[in-house]
């Protein structure tokens, strides 16, 4: 996904703030930035503006879905322990540049967010979007970018599909597009 999100447009955060809205049921959201993501806005990589509620370890697969309705590609990543700690459900979004920022707000659904990435000498992308659903289990992505003067729409559904293969660990997606396997925690 980190590849594919780098060639749609980097995504990114910008000025949203929380909203009161309860959050959606099974939110296990922490009420602050954990270490390791606290230490990647250190380094230039902002953080999300709230922590991400955790997903189920195991195997995810993000269905990339056209227009239509057509499934065009899927990426499996293996969710644990470590893969949470630097590559939660928001820092996801927006992953494969850096991000000047990455805010998120609570919807009665679940998240309405604005993100602003980018790779040097490139223009940052923002993208506007929204995540709903239960983000411990399955949720989607709901998404415009700001690529094209009419905006790029993008469309991700995330699901929890068991434990992860022996053939991925921690932090290994397996590219739905190339068949790459690589680790999301090299960034």
């Amino acid at each position: 996904m980190r590849i594919t999100l780098a060639l749609v447009g980097l995504l990114a955060a910008t000025a949203c703030s929380p909203s009161p809205a309860t959050p959606p049921a099974n939110d296990a959201a922490a009420t602050s930035t954990g270490p390791t993501e606290t230490a990647a806005a250190a380094n230039g990589d902002a953080a999300p503006n709230i922590a991400a509620p955790k997903r189920q370890a195991g195997l995810w697969t993000f269905s990339h879905v056209a227009t239509n309705g057509d499934e065009l590609w899927t990426d499996k990543l293996c969710v644990g322990e470590k893969s949470e700690g630097g590559y939660s459900a928001f820092r996801q979004i927006g992953n494969g540049g850096d991000c000047t920022a990455r805010n998120f707000t609570r919807t009665p659904d679940g998240y309405r967010y604005v993100t602003v990435c980018g790779v040097p000498g490139m223009k940052p992308v923002t993208t506007n979007g929204t995540l709903t659903g239960d983000v411990r289990t399955g949720y989607t992505l709901d998404e415009v970018l700001d690529l094209s003067v009419g905006g790029d729409n993008q469309k991700i559904v995330a699901r929890h599909t068991g434990a992860c293969p022996a053939d991925l660990t921690d932090g290994q997606m397996k590219d739905g597009k190339m068949g790459m396997v690589y680790s999301v925690l090299m960034r």
